[in-house]
């Protein structure tokens, strides 16, 4: 990450002084696609392993139900 472990244990130690650029270089030293699986349970399925061996029809209402919530809640994520 280019900086002392001292540095990155004060960081982990204030989580509020962690701001995007710390977040970026915790993915990139943790070699995730995304930001967001920092705050991922690792234990937990990924979206794709919950649609696997789902039928079609099944899949199109999660993904319709999805969408529904991001409308309401005003999330384009």
């Amino acid at each position: 990450m280019g900086v002392s472990p001292g540095t990155i244990t004060k960081k982990l130690a204030n989580p509020d002084k962690i701001d995007l650029d710390w977040l970026e270089r915790f993915r990139e030293a943790l070699d995730l696609e995304e930001i967001n699986d920092l705050f991922r349970d690792p234990s937990a399925p990924t979206p794709a392993e919950l649609l696997r061996g789902m039928s079609e029809e099944q899949k199109r209402e999660v993904l319709n139900f999805a969408d529904f919530v991001r409308k309401r809640t005003g999330t384009n994520d």
